[in-house]
């Protein structure tokens, strides 16, 4: 019997770690493709966990995806996007990009709404200090199933809630975690940690909230009375649903995912925290190096685990010098990039590519290859649940690295087969590596924006619509 135990696959390990602070035992399986588990904790008996073992074979699912209508690349000046940073859809199918490239020469977020003709519904949005105008804004959106959108603005430590025709209709204050915005020297890093925070739908009421990112304060005694404050990166492993209730915002932390201990932040192969909010209200997430998906109800209690059995790549030397060869490719292509568009980047950044010595040039690559590893690869990359709830697991590359988003020489989302997978526990099949998509956000009547490059390199947005297998 193989138990998933925190991070590591065993085959004698006597518990299943679910959480922090959370265990399970085994207890005889009631059926050849799952097992029973119930929770060993001093808070006494809960509703017993099931892990269901998914086949290890694939099923290959034969899957087309219909193309709907597309947005971007068109003649008219609304469909002329330039950094798609939020997608969404409401019940009624309508489409929601967030865009936050430069619109007549100006620099900030835009939202379009688009009906599902592909026809233009409303683009709203502006920078300044009023109510529904940005001040600081990494470009997030949730959209909500009745159609209201959700902006989170650091400037303004506020949320921006607009209606489904784009009206502004109030700011929502975001409320302080662990004293933050008392210290007035550490505003700023707490603003630029805000602006990395991901959300998304999570019921009529709420969202969904994740810093994948968060700050830590270490403060240090240097003489009485006097003390030096540092700020660094850390794990950010706590999943929040936001309800908002008059004019603030209430924040539970749903469920909490495992993080390695004495690993620094920005360690390679290090498990990721992936989550996906489902119909129901509960979550599936992701948190460790083996393929577990873990399914929480609305309460965060992990009521069952779906695994599949696939052999641990261990961190060799090969592997390291193969990752670090691939991460120097993709920084220098990065900086050939950014020299090409540095009229784009605007002219301090300009100047500074320009008369940047051969020196700089060179730290600035080997600090892509300056990484510490984990000790094996995850075996998943990627987790969404489609309108219905059903879940798309993207493996990582057999051969290759899990993507990344952020770091010089961050490596992209190579080919990849995505198993699709019911919360219940049915192994539906497989889509595999050259048919797959990756999903910005799925819709009612199986939609699903997909982000496409033209040819001239400028983001498209693709409306697909899903097989029902794929549903």
């Amino acid at each position: 019997m193989t138990i998933v135990q925190g991070n590591r696959t065993s085959s004698e390990a006597p518990a299943l770690t679910l959480s922090s602070d959370r265990a399970v035992e085994v207890v005889p399986a009631l059926a050849s493709d799952t097992r029973s588990l119930a929770p060993a904790t001093s808070q006494g008996t809960r509703t017993a966990q099931e892990v269901f073992d998914l086949p290890v074979e694939d099923r290959i699912l034969a899957v087309e995806f219909e193309e709907v209508y597309r947005v971007g690349g068109g003649p008219d000046e609304w469909e002329q996007l330039t950094e798609i940073t939020g997608v969404g859809f409401d019940a009624a199918g309508n489409l929601y990009v967030a865009d936050a490239g430069t619109d007549a020469g100006v620099r900030g977020l835009k939202i379009i709404i688009v009906n599902p003709a592909g026809e233009l519904v409303v683009k709203f949005g502006r920078s300044g200090d009023g109510p529904g105008e940005w001040r600081e804004t990494g470009g997030q959106m949730a959209v909500l199933p009745q159609g209201r959108i959700v902006v989170p603005d650091a400037g303004h430590w506020a949320y921006h809630v607009f209606g489904p025709d784009g009206d502004f209709e109030r700011m929502v204050r975001i409320p302080l975690r662990d004293g933050q915005n008392k210290d007035p020297l550490l505003t700023r890093p707490k603003m630029i940690e805000e602006r990395n925070r991901v959300i998304m739908a999570g019921g009529e009421h709420g969202f969904l909230s994740h810093l994948p990112m968060r700050l830590q304060e270490v403060r240090r005694s240097v003489s009485p009375g006097r003390s030096l404050v540092s700020v660094g990166p850390g794990f950010g492993r706590d999943l929040e649903r936001v309800v908002f209730e008059g004019a603030d915002a209430r924040v539970e932390v749903l469920v909490t995912g495992w993080a390695p201990s004495g690993v620094s932040y920005g360690t390679a192969f290090v498990p990721k925290f992936l989550f996906a909010g489902l119909p129901d209200g509960g979550v599936a997430y992701s948190d460790s190096s083996g393929y577990a998906i873990k399914i929480a109800d609305p309460a965060g209690e992990v009521r069952r685990v779906l695994h599949r059995e696939f052999p641990s790549r261990l961190v060799t030397e090969e592997v390291r010098e193969d990752y670090r060869a691939k991460r120097m490719e993709a920084a220098r292509a990065e900086l050939e990039d950014m020299r090409a568009r540095s009229d784009e980047l605007g002219q301090v950044a300009g100047r500074a590519l320009a008369g940047a010595s051969p020196g700089a040039v060179e730290r600035y690559l080997e600090s892509a290859i300056k990484v510490e590893f984990y000790h094996d690869i995850p075996q998943v990359d990627d987790l969404w649940a489609t309108w219905e709830g059903t879940l798309w697991v993207r493996r990582t590359p057999e051969t290759g690295y899990p993507s990344e988003s952020t770091g010089v020489g961050k490596l992209g989302k190579a080919p990849s087969p995505i198993d699709v997978i019911t919360v219940e526990g049915r192994y539906v099949g497989t889509i595999a590596a050259e048919s797959a998509i990756i999903p910005s956000a799925f819709g009612p009547g199986g939609l699903v924006a997909v982000i496409e490059q033209d040819e001239m390199d400028v983001p498209v947005l693709v409306v697909r619509r899903l097989p029902e297998p794929a549903r």
